[in-house]
């Protein structure tokens, strides 16, 4: 599997942005830890149809802030999802809210990528509250399809 696991400093970029951690679920723009304000925030153009999948599978994810997001569209044949936050809230009410999530949106990309040929590489970051210290982990995957949902295991490695 194609990730990395890093530290950030998330709560310094939603102070500096004066806005709360969130508790539960909840999309990132892709710029927060470079955003100077709430109207600079970008998310990918999936972002509209993730949350509507998700949505009718009554896991329901908000963004950020309340205002219409600033939407990104790109010209690639790769899949560019928006970052995912998995606040301490969220595993500690319902811990399998993560894995459904995580299946939910390996069927969207299963769904996205269905007859097309070629090469299939799908990017995501996942920023998952640490309960202990409040710390946040930033997994950033690139890589294929099927991988996503392997990610519900890193998660799961990063709680211990």
């Amino acid at each position: 599997m194609d990730y990395t696991v890093t530290e950030t400093d998330l709560a310094g970029s939603l102070k500096r942005l004066k806005l709360q951690m969130p508790e539960n679920l909840s999309f990132l723009p892709e710029n927060i830890e470079e955003a100077d304000k709430i109207g600079d925030f970008i998310y990918p153009d999936t972002l509209t149809e993730l949350k509507k999948t998700l949505r009718l599978q009554q896991v329901p994810v908000p963004t950020l802030e309340d205002t219409k997001p600033q939407l990104l569209g790109r010209k690639s044949a790769d899949l560019f999802l928006p970052s995912l936050f998995i606040g301490v809230g969220t595993i500690l009410s319902n811990p399998n809210v993560v894995s459904v999530a995580l299946n939910i949106v390996s069927s969207y990309v299963y769904d996205f990528f269905k007859g097309n040929p070629g090469r299939k590489t799908v990017a995501i970051d996942i920023f998952v509250e640490q309960q202990g210290d409040k710390t946040v982990k930033k997994i950033t995957y690139k890589g294929g399809p099927e991988g996503i949902k392997d990610l519900a295991n890193v998660i799961k490695q990063l709680e211990k």
